[in-house]
């Protein structure tokens, strides 16, 4: 038996132990040696102003060494910081209040953090929790342990803070009876005491009683004797004057506050206060030339104070000199590299100049100072997407950067602007009227989001709602401000134009048209070729395509401007036709024949000619569009895309949707199109890998995915079914197992994208076609009406939706829907539209609509028996006689038209007729049917 070498055991077991212990020391070794690191990079960070870095630094630096109050303190004052910022989320807030909640827990004797605390409290509206600590404060300013009186100044700091607190309890007697004891003023008998020194009080304090004695304790007199005192008292300081100027110009009294700057700047001419307060008046003024002086002024005495360079690019900016701003900015940014505020400000400038390699650079240099969960960086990188033309990754950049900002109003409104700019480039007009009106809820006088809600609104059809909106916003607008803004006044025009042109004549108005027409011409950043454009738009809509003509002719002679040659072509088109249209373009100059507008128009005319001739001009378009800049090579590529499959010419309708793919890597609608060419030749492989392709662009939890999705599902439960059906495995109104498994996780995806995108009509459209598979035909009927409600659909749309509600009886919804298409759409449905009045006992309309379906000239004797029976239905009898006697002439051989003359002739009480008429029907008929219908025509004759 083997024994235990206890000795060696414990040896070793010591050994173990030694080196455990080793490994732990080296551990916390390394671990001490690596947050000195931290902790060292992030104040040389902190040094080079780059604030996100060292908070970063610092923050890895205490969850290290947790121990390290002032380090932490340290920290929950650069998170706070952060959290003051222009562009501070609600994120950053909550981070600032936590660490300095924790940093004053641990060092409750720093006062100056407790303070520090409690401002941030009243900052975010967390008035009583500052109230406590500004208690504590308080009581240990009374006197410290050695019986010294505390420091006045910083005892006023105190009392105002409180007063602060008061404030944001809406305890205003109570505030008042604070900041009245800091200046020694008596609220009872609204008099200065005696024996008080306002002297040393502090300015702020005499501006927030002004407030309250004026705005919450009705006393405006009173308030005007406090700021007196403030300036009689501190005469000679010019901090009361400007605090003075701030209190008039904040309640619009600008001449007053103009007096107390005037005085602020003789007592300090060279102090930044006085320069900026200013040029501040001066905005308010909107006297741009003196705000002009300030700012170079603080240019020039304050080179370092980036207050001064963002002023001045602001009246650049205000004179629409984005070049100058650049330069101020530039300069700016130069002087104080650390200044993210510039920055962000001089990529702003970049990026509506276009200059996209520069501003990326600038929202680089950004991101090293904010840090790249910055809101602000975030909506900068988006829109440089947006610039990049990156629709869809700018849209969902925007969407991550969004929650990040909740907490900035004014940033958040910015994030959905522009997100409703990316859903309106996208196509996704409903998403675009979502958005706007979310901005318009907390901001109803956005003039930006106003016009976005209304271009959507235009976008989806309704015509109406979007020229009520354009009208609303003219209206809030001066006439200046209005042709300042062609995001306006443009679509305003063209929808004032399209609604007096769909008037009859003697009702129609155009003097809106023509006075804003007017009003535009004054502005000279319009050009006054585009004017004419839109003039000869407007003589052309209310019927003078000759006097547009004549607007036209001489300035395309002298211009060669493409845009105007293209108008004279479409005048052509519109008014005399393709022929006359193709002669007109012949005269277009060599020079300007291949620029892109005069290539879509020569399509546009092509496509109003024979198929073949269409075809042919398509095919001679292509490769003349080579040398155009990429975009516009693109926009001639979808339209000659879409043409040809109008036309019926699918495989190169495919082919150019596959190149303007391939020219835009990240686009979705060339990828939706290529989706929709498979789907209507039912080719599923096809459609799979297009809505691969989608998925992989859109994401795959993306609204337009599960649209594409259920897309493809729908094509293959159509195909299933059709198998089926030509196997004979399918009954008639039987949905296979596999087939109704399709439907459900098709109509599974469209709610799920219905409660990303609402308002999306495609949705409604998929959706009624899965019901309509599954047999549901008033679910169907439903999402149908959806559609059309929602709008724009095409005629097909409404055409089905007609025969759907028609074949459910539902006549007076059917002749509801039938009025949206007009006079010239309701073709091939004025059968049903006849029908539809017989049952409602309308006879003279059924008749009329009836005998208008039906061609006088017709050789079809289907048409004519349907218009005869309904006829005699009508009790047009006489008519109806005429017109059966003419079926029977036109296909005697068919023994239908016997048929329904028979019918026709016992019911005219003409048994001879009716006689003559049955037999003629049987001897075209094969035994034993002849016998059987001769049998029952005499049965139905009384004769056996």
């Amino acid at each position: 038996m083997q024994r235990i070498n206890f000795k060696l055991l414990l040896v070793l077991m010591l050994g173990a132990g030694v080196a455990a212990g080793g490994l732990i020391v080296l551990r916390r070794v390394q671990v001490s040696r690596n947050a000195g690191g931290k902790l060292e990079q992030a104040r040389e960070r902190l040094a080079d102003g780059k604030v996100a870095e060292a908070m970063d630094l610092l923050g890895q630096y205490v969850s290290l060494r947790p121990n390290d109050d002032e380090a932490f303190a340290e920290y929950a004052k650069l998170l706070r910081g952060r959290a003051t910022a222009p562009d501070a989320s609600r994120n950053d807030i909550s981070r600032a209040f936590n660490a300095l909640e924790e940093a004053v827990r641990r060092t409750p004797e720093d006062d100056a953090l407790r303070q520090e605390l409690a401002e941030f409290q009243l900052r975010v509206g967390r008035a009583n929790d500052a109230r406590e600590h500004l208690k504590i404060l308080n009581e240990r300013m009374a006197k410290n342990a050695d019986g010294v009186a505390t420091d006045a100044e910083k005892a006023q700091q105190i009392r105002l803070l409180e007063a602060n607190a008061a404030l944001g309890l809406a305890e205003y007697k109570e505030a008042a009876t604070i900041v009245s004891k800091v200046i020694g003023y008596d609220l009872g008998t609204r008099t200065f005491t005696d024996g008080a020194n306002p002297s040393t009080a502090p300015s702020d304090a005499y501006i927030m009683l002004a407030a309250l004695l004026q705005e919450r304790l009705a006393s405006p007199d009173d308030a005007r004797v406090v700021l007196q005192k403030l300036v009689d008292t501190q005469a000679d300081d010019f901090r009361a004057w400007i605090a003075l100027a701030t209190w008039h110009r904040g309640r619009g009294q600008l001449k007053e506050a103009s007096e107390a700057v005037a005085k602020a700047r003789a007592l300090a001419p060279d102090n930044p206060d006085c320069t900026f307060a200013e040029y501040e008046l001066a905005l308010a003024l909107r006297d741009w030339p003196a705000a002009k002086t300030a700012a170079e002024r603080a240019v020039e005495l304050f080179p370092n104070d980036e207050r001064a360079y963002r002023g001045l690019a602001t009246v650049a900016l205000q004179d629409g000199d984005l070049e100058q701003a650049e330069k101020i900015l530039l300069d700016g940014v130069g002087k104080n590299p650390t200044r993210a505020s510039l920055l962000l400000m001089l990529a702003d400038v970049l990026l509506q100049q276009g200059k996209l390699i520069e501003a990326d650079q600038a929202i680089t240099r950004t991101r090293e100072l904010y840090g790249a969960m910055s809101p602000a960086v975030g909506l900068l990188e988006s829109r440089l997407l947006l610039a990049e033309q990156r629709w869809t990754e700018a849209k969902a950049k925007l969407e991550q950067v969004r929650p990040m900002a909740l907490g900035n109003n004014e940033l958040v409104r910015q994030i959905d602007l522009y997100l409703g700019q990316c859903h309106a480039k996208l196509g996704e007009s409903d998403a675009q009227l979502e958005v706007n009106r979310r901005v318009l809820s907390n901001d109803p006088t956005s003039v930006a989001a106003r016009a976005g809600a209304a271009e959507a609104l235009m976008a989806t059809g309704r015509i109406d709602d979007a020229l009520a909106e354009y009208e609303a916003l003219a209206r809030g607008l001066s006439e200046d401000q209005l042709i300042a803004i062609p995001q306006v006044w443009f679509p305003l025009l063209q929808l004032r134009i399209a609604r007096q042109a769909s008037l009859p004549q003697q009702e129609q108005d155009w003097s809106g048209v023509d006075g804003l027409l007017s009003a535009v011409a004054q502005n000279p950043r319009v050009p006054a070729a585009q004017v004419a454009l839109l003039r000869a738009e407007a003589l052309s809509q209310r019927g003078e395509a000759e006097a547009a003509r004549e607007l036209l002719s001489p300035i395309a002679s002298d211009t060669n401007d493409p845009a105007v040659w293209a108008a004279l072509v479409t005048l052509a088109l519109r008014t005399d036709g393709p022929d006359e249209a193709a002669r007109e373009l012949a005269r277009v100059p060599e020079t300007i024949r291949n620029s892109a507008a005069m290539l879509l128009i020569e399509a546009q005319v092509a496509s109003r000619q024979p198929r073949d001739v269409a075809k042919e001009t398509f095919t001679a378009i292509e490769p003349r569009a080579e040398g155009l800049p990429l975009a516009e090579k693109v926009k001639v590529i979808e339209s000659l895309a879409s043409m040809n499959m109008a036309i019926g010419n699918m495989a190169d309708g495919e082919r150019l949707w596959r190149e303007a793919a391939e020219l835009q890597p990240g686009a979705l609608r060339p990828r939706e199109a290529i989706l929709e060419v498979a789907i209507m030749a039912r080719d599923l492989e096809k459609a799979r890998a297009a809505v691969t392709t989608i998925a992989t662009i859109a994401g795959p939890t993306s609204a337009r995915t599960k649209v594409a999705e259920a897309s493809f599902m729908i094509l293959d439960a159509r195909d299933r079914l059709a198998k089926a059906v030509e196997s004979g495995d399918r009954q008639p109104g039987e949905i296979p197992d596999d087939v109704r498994q399709l439907l459900d996780d098709a109509r599974g995806r469209l709610i799920e994208a219905e409660a990303e995108r609402p308002g999306w009509v495609q949705l409604q459209l998929l959706s009624a076609e899965v019901e309509d598979l599954r047999g549901e035909r008033m679910a169907a009927i439903d999402r149908l009406k959806r559609a059309v409600a929602t709008g724009p659909v095409n005629a097909a749309v409404i055409r089905r939706l007609v025969a759907m509600l028609y074949a459910a009886n539902r006549l007076e919804e059917a002749q509801r829907a039938m009025e949206r298409l007009g006079d010239s759409g309701i073709t091939g449905l004025e059968r049903i539209s006849a029908e539809a009045d017989l049952r409602a006992g309308k006879l003279d309309e059924a008749v009329a609509m009836a005998e208008q379906s039906v061609a006088g000239d017709t050789q079809s004797y289907e048409d004519l028996l349907w218009l005869g029976q309904l006829l005699a239905r009508s009790g047009r009898m006489e008519r109806a006689g005429e017109v059966l006697d003419r079926a029977t002439e036109i296909a005697p051989e068919k023994p239908e038209t016997w048929l329904a003359l028979f019918t026709y002739r016992r019911a005219t009480s003409d048994p001879a007729g009716a006689e003559q008429a049955i037999e003629k029907a049987a001897a075209l008929m094969d035994e034993p049917r002849r016998q059987l219908t001769r049998a029952q025509g005499y049965e139905m004759l009384g004769r056996v």
